[in-house]
């Protein structure tokens, strides 16, 4: 067993992991007793990868691959080496390191050993790191994307990286189709194309004739100016397509999102401000403009043309969104879905509410992305009908735009989710694009809490999703234990193994309450609340732990700037310190951690980590800085500490904090060292929660913004992807 670490802040028994499930899979070993009826044959090295983990995701062209090495029958170790290059080590290949390249998509990391006396195993040890383009998608702005059928593939424009990308639908690849620079380590190191820039770029319409784009993009460096840009799919190359100061007829002010008429060679632009609102029309071959119809107010700027070239649009009446064909050559409207003047309902069906884009197919069928309902609707355009697409799968947060692909199946852009999303239109069940996640399962949405089961599982809370995962950390995949949207807003967790339980924080109408949780049978108790228990009411609990030694929890309370014990019996609540007793003032305390004999807990708050009398409610400044007096111990750079490992064997803590910092502190001399970083690999956002790898010497750190898992090598500072879906940003 190797040596435990406790974190009761969220009950994390941070039990270094059994040799046999930590580090990367060992090959080689000794040889059986055969009862003396053959002399014993000498084995090659023994190895162990400690980093990166058994399956793991990258963005970078190489990695810091690090483990350790021993002979079973005590032979010199004369060679390590990783994918054919020998690795560094000063204790004789006890431990050892060594950088191996990383190329796009699977990549088999395999250790060979050599001894002495001639012994090689060419396979002791092996993991899987996927290289891959990071972000994919990071910034989606509403009719920014096109399916291109022939090709198989999604076009998008994507405003943060300035650049028109493509995924292949088969195998869920990213190219970069037209870029002023690289944006990634692999395939796409050099810039796309040259001439007009693509800074704030939106409105994406695919000439598949001409294998181009046209975008809407501020023109001359001025965001007055909104013309098209034509994008040569091929080449990448960039040039005006058409200027609003150029050719006759009446200005326009501004293009809010156009269409283009291959067929009778002009644009259909909506133009202007709210309340003063023109449909125009550009005639390309001498650039001729002239109003279609003038309108108060849309509900949005998706344009479409349908079969039979007739303008599609959406329109208000009565309050309510309707779709609407225009004529083109009179400007006539006609209801073609909706609610009419007289309240009749034209089609039958849910209505709309907000829908971002319209697309249409040869089946005069209208795909509508509504941002209000967040859900698909299909309309017929022959008799009105709307059909809402629920299905199962991944929950939609902002979605911007959707294009058939098929008969059956739509992709869908979401503006906070990197990336694309294919829909069935039978059924409405949602997935990721393929090959972009590490671990299968549903994915995160806003995880809280990190919990360590032991065995490499842990359980993850998700806020905003109401879902508790299991996930395995060899491979990423998330399971989930408990699926309560709407009931359950899950944040800090602490578990009670031996009990086989769970307690968690469930902060549903601002109204927390300590829930117990069964791991069997998933039964959940009210424990403490409003209504139940006697004491001071929970405001905002941000953290945390079970006492096996008292059978209690505490909780860390960030608006009340204190810290309580429940009863999990009666569910009574008391306070163990607050602005009463002595010592550094509570400020915003997000985290703690509680010592294993239950006489101490450290709690981190702005700029402070301070040790709790938990007999006395006494607090003393351990490192950081105290505001009141202006003390300060070590460095003032602790900030936000929103995770918390107490490393009791080492006397030290592990935090991690909102603003991406992994810091070591001391606790003998309040000294702070931040954890190795080789600048490389993934960055941390928003740190959550830890568990340590003492085994392996890594951590294993829940990202909330990137809502990932990450894999932190403790030695080099290296990162890795350990189960991810998507990022919020990057």
């Amino acid at each position: 067993m190797n040596p435990q670490i406790t974190k009761l802040a969220s009950t994390l028994s941070l039990i270094g992991f059994l040799t046999a499930c930590g580090g990367g899979g060992g090959g080689g070993g000794g040889n059986a007793d055969n009862g003396g009826e053959a002399p014993l044959q000498p084995a090659a090295p023994l190895a162990s990868i400690q980093f990166p983990t058994p399956q793991s995701l990258t963005n970078q062209t190489s990695v810091i691959v690090r483990g350790t090495a021993q002979d079973p029958d005590g032979s010199t170790i004369t060679g390590v080496f990783v994918n054919g290059i020998e690795v560094q080590s000063d204790d004789g290949f006890a431990t050892w390191q060594v950088t191996v390249p990383v190329r796009l998509g699977t990549n088999t990391l395999t250790v060979e050993t050599e001894d002495a006396t001639g012994n090689i195993d060419p396979a002791a040890a092996s993991v899987d790191i996927r290289g891959h383009t990071l972000p994919l998608i990071s910034g989606a702005n509403e009719n920014t994307m096109s399916v291109d059928t022939a090709n198989n593939r999604a076009l998008m424009v994507d405003n943060n990286h300035d650049a028109i990308l493509a995924f292949d639908l088969a195998s869920g690849e990213r190219t970069v189709l037209a870029s002023p620079r690289g944006l990634d380590n692999f395939i796409n190191l050099e810039p796309v194309g040259s001439g007009e820039a693509l800074d704030f770029s939106s409105q994406l319409n695919f000439d598949s004739d001409a294998q181009r784009a046209l975008v809407l993009e501020p023109l001359n460096n001025t965001f007055t100016l909104r013309g098209i840009v034509e994008v040569d799919l091929n080449t990448g190359e960039r040039s005006v397509f058409y200027n609003p100061n150029q050719g006759s007829g009446p200005q326009i002010d501004r293009i809010r999102s156009f269409v283009f008429d291959r067929a009778n060679n002009r644009l259909l632009a909506l133009d202007g401000f709210s309340r003063n609102l023109r449909l125009m029309e550009v005639n390309l071959a001498n650039l001729e403009r002239r109003v279609i119809r003038g309108f108060e107010t849309v509900p949005s700027d998706a344009l479409a043309l349908n079969t039979d070239n007739q303008l599609l649009m959406t329109g208000e009446i009565n309050q309510k969104t309707v779709l609407y064909s225009v004529n083109l050559s009179t400007g006539d409207r006609e209801l073609i879905s909706g609610m009419d003047t007289d309240n009749t309902l034209v089609g039958n069906g849910p209505e709309f509410e907000n829908p971002a884009s319209i697309k249409v197919d040869d089946n005069n069928r209208a795909l509508m992305m509504d941002q209000v309902l967040k859900k698909i609707v299909l309309v017929n355009l022959d008799n009105g009908d709307r059909t809402i697409l629920e299905g199962t799968g991944v929950d939609f947060i902002v979605p911007v735009g959707a294009d058939f692909f098929g008969a059956q199946h739509a992709i869908v852009i979401d503006r906070d989710i990197e990336s694309l999303i294919v829909v069935d239109l039978i059924s409405g069940d949602r997935s990721l694009l393929t090959n972009n996640a590490i671990g299968t399962g549903v994915r995160f949405n806003r995880p809280h809490t990190l919990a360590d089961l032991g065995d490499n599982r842990a359980l993850v809370t998700d806020s905003t999703s109401g879902r508790l995962f299991e996930v395995d950390l060899t491979n990423g995949d998330r399971e989930l234990v408990l699926d309560n949207p709407g009931e359950l807003n899950l944040q800090a967790m602490a578990l009670d193994k031996p009990n086989n339980r769970g307690f968690f924080i469930n902060n549903t109408e601002n109204d927390p309450k300590l829930v117990e949780f069964n791991l069997s049978t998933k039964a959940l108790r009210v424990i403490s609340s409003a209504a139940i228990g006697s004491g001071p009411t929970l405001i905002a609990p941000e953290d945390i732990a079970f006492s096996p030694v008292s059978n209690r929890v505490f909780v860390i309370d960030s608006e009340a700037r204190s810290l309580l014990v429940i009863d999990i019996t009666t569910g009574n609540r008391s306070i163990i310190s607050d602005d009463s007793n002595s010592g550094p003032a509570f400020d915003f305390p997000l985290s703690f951690v509680i010592n294993r004999s239950e006489t101490t807990a450290f709690v981190g708050d702005e700029g402070a980590l301070m040790a709790v009398d938990l007999a006395t409610g006494d607090r003393t400044l351990v490192s950081g800085i105290d505001f009141t007096t202006g003390d300060q111990i070590g460095a003032s750079g602790l900030f936000d500490i929103t995770a918390m490992i107490l490393d009791e064997t080492n006397n030290r803590i592990f935090t991690g904090s909102e603003e991406a910092e992994f810091t070591i502190v001391d606790l003998t001399t309040g000294e702070q060292t931040a954890v190795p970083s080789d600048f490389s690999g993934l960055g941390f956002s928003t740190i959550k929660d830890l568990i340590i790898d003492t085994e392996n010497q890594r951590a294993f750190v829940l990202d909330s913004s990137k809502r990932a898992i990450f894999a932190l090598d403790l030695v080099t500072g290296s990162r890795v992807l350990v189960s991810w879906s998507d990022f919020n940003r990057f």
